[in-house]
């Protein structure tokens, strides 16, 4: 829950008003139409933002997480949106 919470969340924060959930098999996809993130590199980064809004952790959460319980993340931006995907097809039970 925590994981799709925030991934739903960072889309309706820094998206423009759109936020799509897509389940196909195993594969959730959140998909925005926000302006995208700059450094995809740095995202799952603790603290790291890319605005004033939030404190950093939101991803770093969903990362730690995804891990942890063995579902696959993918994540594609661009200057029209961002889409985040996650892999059930291997994932595990606490």
């Amino acid at each position: 829950i925590r994981i799709v919470d925030n991934i739903i969340d960072n889309s309706c924060k820094y998206g423009d008003g759109k936020v799509s959930i897509t389940l196909h098999n195993s594969m959730l996809t959140i998909s925005d139409n926000g302006k995208g993130i700059r450094n995809l590199r740095k995202v799952f980064n603790r603290f790291y933002k890319e605005n004033e809004r939030g404190i950093g952790l939101g991803l770093n959460i969903v990362k730690k997480l995804s891990n942890e319980i063995k579902i696959n993340l993918d994540i594609h931006s661009n200057i029209n949106g961002t889409d985040v995907k996650l892999d059930f097809s291997k994932q595990t039970l606490l």
